[in-house]
Parts: structure tokens; sequence; C-alpha cells
């Protein structure tokens, strides 16, 4: 049986935030199904999701823990990799909480984590290139969002960094022919320059980006 002094607190760094921003954005490339309707909670899973599994790197790095990482069927999910411990395959599955009330009880006593249900999906655990000996691992993130635009406010007005995320109109993002994005007219009002990157597929289903900032 887990105790509480098996959990394992791993330190949180801005640049986590950023590496799961980055992959939340190559991920919102290849996912079409994600495009009928605003996909905040999807990204937020995505941004928490990728910042655990670097934290969870850089740990092992830190504890000289030798590990593996390759990569996971590369035509369907090219973003996505697998970790090897000890030649184990590991699966990191994570959860974003972001109840103010939920991390305050979870702070005062973060043995209360070993009371959640392990969820895995049924199809995961019955697919076939699972073996017996692969790892389960369960990790937690703690974070407020802000998702109304009074809160985005206070936050600009608290000096937090931002990032914005607009995904284009499905027309544009899965046009039925694919055809070069040109002729692509950008402007600012803000009173601060302003960091914009573009990022998408292609015409050999490659992710590319372009970057500029908006005086």
């Amino acid at each position: 049986m887990l105790n509480p002094s098996d959990l394992i607190h791993l330190p949180y760094t801005p640049s986590l935030t950023e590496g799961g921003i980055t992959f939340a954005c190559r991920s919102l490339a290849t996912a079409s199904t994600r495009l009928d309707s605003p996909p905040y909670e999807w990204l937020r899973g995505q941004v928490a999701g990728a910042a655990l599994e670097l934290a969870f790197r850089r740990h092992l790095s830190a504890q000289s823990i030798p590990f593996k990482v390759q990569g996971v069927t590369p035509f369907t999910q090219p973003e996505r990799y697998d970790l090897l411990l000890g030649g184990h395959r590991s699966t990191l599955h994570d959860l974003f909480i972001s109840r103010r009330r939920q991390i305050a009880s979870i702070r005062r006593d973060p043995g209360s984590l070993l009371q959640a249900p392990a969820l895995v999906p049924l199809e995961q655990i019955a697919a076939d290139e699972n073996r017996p000996d692969d790892l389960l691992l369960f990790a937690f993130c703690l974070g407020l969002t802000t998702p109304t635009r009074m809160e985005v406010t206070r936050a600009l007005e608290a000096g937090q960094p931002a990032w914005f995320i607009h995904p284009l109109p499905r027309e544009w993002a899965r046009p039925v022919n694919w055809f070069p994005l040109a002729g692509l007219t950008i402007k600012s009002e803000c009173d601060a320059p302003l960091a914009v990157e573009i990022g998408g597929l292609d015409e050999a289903h490659s992710f590319v980006t372009a970057s500029l900032v908006l005086r």
C-alpha cells in the first residue's frame, strides 16, 4: 500500500508551461476532431499533461535514473512518445486539478490524492501492444485557470504571463484541397509589442511555424 510519504513532489517552473503550450499547439494542428467547438478544456489538459511529462523526465535526469524515449505510431500521433524505464514501457496518466477548494485541500493534506481512483481507459488496457510488465504512472497537476474575461484581465493587471491560442475555422484549417496560406494580414491595437506565432501543417503534413512581433 502507498503512503503519503511515497508521493513525489516535482518542482514546477514557467518553462514547463511554455513546453506544454508548444506541445498543445502541435497537437491542435493534427487533432481534426477538436475543431468543432472551442477546445479550451482539451487545450488545458494537453498543456498540463505535457508539462507533467517534462517535469518527470527532469526528475529522472536529476536523480541520474536512466531512461529512453521512443516515438509512438509516428503517422497517426507524431507528437506522442513512450518513456522506457529499465526496458519497461511507462505510461503517465495525468489529472489537472483547477478548482480552488480542491487545490487548497490537497495542499493541506497531500495524502488525500491516494483516495483518487486510478482510472485507465479499458481500450488502452486491452490494446494489443500492451505488455504485462508495462508501468502505469499517475500524476496530478494543480493550477488555477482564467475561464472568464474578468479573470484574464486580473491576471494581466497582476503581470502574469499570458498566451492566447486561436484555432482557425475548419474551412481554413481543414480545406478539401490543400493550398498554401498566403496574403494574411495581422494587426495589433495593443499598447505594447505583441509576439505572434502562426503554426500548422504544410503539404507534406509536417508542422511548421512562422513567428513575428507586432509593434
